[in-house]
């Protein structure tokens, strides 16, 4: 393992987090990601869909998803309550700016909150789309490369 890139700080947004596809194969692995020691300590995941959660109650759409589709089995409550401490849900339209404008705002929090300081202290920010319902074609047409909407640019 790398450890310069386990060090950094990563973001994880999963578009379409209340789905099935998170539930069964992103959430699972991204769970024994932390239980092998590859995720950094400083990480967040930031589910998102249509419907409106708490973020207790996705990570515990989440602990369901993990306890029927991790290769390990169900989970051991001390290892569980350490890593959902770093799930959040936000209810998103992808449609909307304000969606993206909100993901900005708990990135940038994240980051202030682990001392990203510098240009080269700042996190990963990795992006999944994992439902079926709306092409990944669109929303890269309609956001720009910051974020923005892509007349914008």
């Amino acid at each position: 393992m790398n450890p310069h890139l386990k060090s950094q700080p990563t973001i994880f947004i999963i578009f379409g987090g209340t789905g099935d596809l998170n539930a069964r194969k992103l959430a699972p692995a991204l769970y024994n990601l932390y239980l092998d020691g590859w995720l950094p300590d400083q990480f967040s995941i930031i589910g998102t869909g249509r419907t409106s959660l708490t973020d207790e109650e996705f990570s515990q759409k989440i602990l369901e998803g993990v306890n029927n589709y991790s290769r390990r089995g169900k989970v051991e409550s001390e290892n569980w309550n350490k890593f959902s401490a770093h799930l959040h849900y936000q209810v998103s339209d992808l449609n909307d700016f304000t969606t993206y404008s909100e993901f900005g705002k708990k990135i940038q929090a994240h980051e202030a909150e682990w001392s990203c300081v510098f240009a080269s202290d700042l996190g990963q920010h990795i992006v999944a789309f994992v439902h079926d319902d709306r092409p990944r074609e669109v929303v890269a047409e309609q956001h720009g490369a910051d974020g923005g909407p892509a007349d914008q640019h």
